[in-house]
């Protein structure tokens, strides 16, 4: 069995072979802190809600956080803030490693692959490499401990091998997803180059929150930007056309991030001076949340002929599947790991013990 884990800051997901079927696993991550009480307690065992007990307080993780939020009125809180692992906080590691044991189902062999998809992740990185951010660190021992080998993978090339078949995984990346997006040039399946963008679909929420003044009470009874609201209000907006104020600031922003993320496209490609011997043109294929919102294609490609672009495109194309292109893309690569593996082992002949056999 291959599987692929894309651990994302707006949500958890998960893929794997079974037989000939895939099958597909899907949590948000975040999670509501409440006060606890008794009858608080005896509604979650009733419901069979997952959750935790943290001092005085009952944490709701991935979707029972949906669930409490329309019941207590709380503010989610997401567990990767910014994309990132929250330092000191043993209560978000452990609601985070509870959810990845649902997604991720024990290993049936020894060193089966699980390629997982990590913002920033440069193709030299290694499994043990000391140099790991923590939140590779966390992820890859909570992946160990499901009895699987970890493999770090960039999300944009991870959409380059889910999208880009025909062109023998050759082409240019772009991710977007809610803390970042990420970029990367592929060639062949291999990454050559990458960059990231802090700055992502949670940055425009934001925004969208902060200009209308959104807030919201936390479970702990602080008062809150509501950027869930805005992400909902984001959702439902088009960049062709927008009928009114709000959703002209929505435009403007998401120009805002356009601009910015032609430019590092831009820089990452001058600064590789090798990519310009690549066959051309390349294919450019983007993907995620934020991606999806009507007009983005025409805005790209407005930004992307301001600039004296460095190489051909042959186009732009849109992920097919926005929920789990990224974790195809980390499937594949993972298919690719353990069947370089078995021809490695296929070269170094039988096992010792089987050879004493013959």
């Amino acid at each position: 069995m291959t599987i692929a884990f894309d651990p994302g800051a707006f949500a958890f997901r998960s893929l794997r072979r079974r037989g000939r079927e895939l099958v597909s696993r899907r949590c948000r991550s975040i999670c509501v802190t409440v006060a606890d009480n008794e009858a608080r307690r005896r509604w979650l065992k009733r419901s069979n809600l997952p959750h935790l007990i943290a001092e005085e307080f009952l944490v709701l993780p991935g979707d029972a956080a949906v669930e409490a939020e329309n019941l207590f009125g709380a503010v989610p809180r997401d567990l990767l803030p910014e994309g990132k692992l929250p330092k000191s906080d043993p209560v978000t590691r452990q609601v985070i490693a509870q959810l990845v044991d649902g997604l991720l189902p024990s290993a049936s062999q020894p060193e089966e692959v699980c390629c997982f998809a990590q913002p920033g992740c440069e193709e030299r990185t290694l499994y043990d490499d000391p140099t790991f951010d923590e939140r590779m660190q966390f992820f890859s021992r909570i992946i160990r401990l499901r009895g699987y080998l970890p493999l770090p993978l960039n999300p944009a090339s991870a959409l380059v091998l889910a999208e880009l078949g025909a062109t023998g995984f050759t082409g240019l990346g772009l991710s977007l997803g809610a803390s970042g997006c990420d970029i990367a040039i592929v060639h062949q399946g291999r990454q050559i180059a990458c960059g990231r963008l802090a700055r992502g679909g949670r940055w425009i929420d934001e925004q969208i929150a902060r200009k209308q003044k959104r807030l919201a009470l936390s479970g702990a009874g602080d008062e809150l930007l509501d950027v869930d609201a805005g992400r909902k209000q984001k959702e439902a907006a088009s960049l062709v056309a927008p009928p009114d104020d709000a959703g002209r600031h929505i435009s403007e922003r998401y120009e805002d991030l356009i601009r910015e993320l032609v430019k590092l496209l831009c820089k990452t490609l001058e600064s590789q001076p090798h990519i310009m011997l690549l066959p051309q043109p390349l294919a450019l294929v983007y993907g995620g949340g934020p991606a999806r919102i009507p007009g983005f294609a025409e805005a790209l490609e407005r930004e992307l002929k301001r600039h004296e672009f460095p190489i051909q495109l042959a186009g732009l194309r849109l992920a097919t599947d926005h929920e789990y292109s990224v974790a195809r893309g980390c499937l594949i690569r993972a298919t690719l790991e353990e069947s370089a593996a078995a021809r490695h082992d296929e070269r170094r002949g039988p096992p010792a013990r089987e050879l004493a056999n013959v």
